[in-house]
């Protein structure tokens, strides 16, 4: 069975491109809806720590998306292709996922998991990893997402603040792109960006709280995708 067949018969609705997915939704708008909703409700839980190492990025990815995959937190089996000419990237699987994390977690531990550096040389040391981490791409979908808190985890340790909000996405996908192609300089810059000064959060911290308690509200009278999908079947 050639990679398109397996991938077709692992993940996705027959002739098409779009995930099976635990709600049931077969249009990509739909899915992916949903698949905001119920990943930013689990990030607002907490999101697990752990070692910087494979299993800790797979309890990120497993908590993440467990509404929406049945495969969430697992380990891909296929390869998968992102973008189109220049900026296609390919992600094999050989070397073996679990072969690579390793060696990333062993130079991390080495690096004593990057504490205590300025914050200049923590955004380039972490732009190397994280360019490491997303050209494994361990997942068939989600690794963006479970990056950006892996990144998170690994700055607050490392005694710096990584404000994700910060990120400006078309910046960071070709940020992505370049670090698959051992170019992380333009992720540094990305990450030290999203660097915030100690004071400054303390500062910022109660206009955020207001924020995320409008947001949460909002989510409180949004009604769950499943519950739209229905009351959508019976109109």
């Amino acid at each position: 069975m050639n990679n398109e067949k397996r991938d077709q018969a692992l993940y996705r609705y027959p002739n098409s491109t779009v995930l099976r997915n635990k709600l049931g939704y077969e249009k990509r708008q739909e899915l992916d809806e949903a698949e905001r909703l119920y990943v930013s409700n689990r990030i607002d839980e907490g999101v697990p720590e752990g070692k910087f190492d494979l299993e800790h990025l797979q309890r990120i990815h497993k908590h993440l998306f467990q509404d929406v995959y049945e495969w969430a937190g697992e380990i891909r089996q296929t390869v998968i292709n992102k973008g189109e000419g220049q900026n296609k990237s390919i992600f094999p699987l050989n070397p073996p996922i679990e072969f690579a994390m390793a060696d990333v977690h062993k130079r991390l531990r080495a690096q004593n998991f990057l504490r205590d550096l300025p914050r200049g040389e923590f955004a380039r040391e972490a732009a190397e990893y994280i360019g490491d981490v997303n050209r494994l791409h361990p997942f068939r979908e989600g690794n963006g997402r479970t990056q950006f808190q892996y990144l998170k985890q690994l700055g607050g340790q490392a005694g710096h603040t990584v404000d994700l909000t910060r990120f400006e996405r078309q910046s960071w996908i070709q940020a992505s792109i370049e670090a698959n192609a051992f170019d992380s300089e333009r992720m540094a810059a990305c990450i030290d960006r999203a660097i915030v000064d100690p004071d400054k959060s303390r500062v910022q911290d109660k206009p955020r709280q207001i924020e995320d308690q409008e947001r949460r509200g909002r989510r409180s009278h949004t009604p769950s995708p499943a519950r739209r999908k229905n009351f959508d079947r019976d109109r």
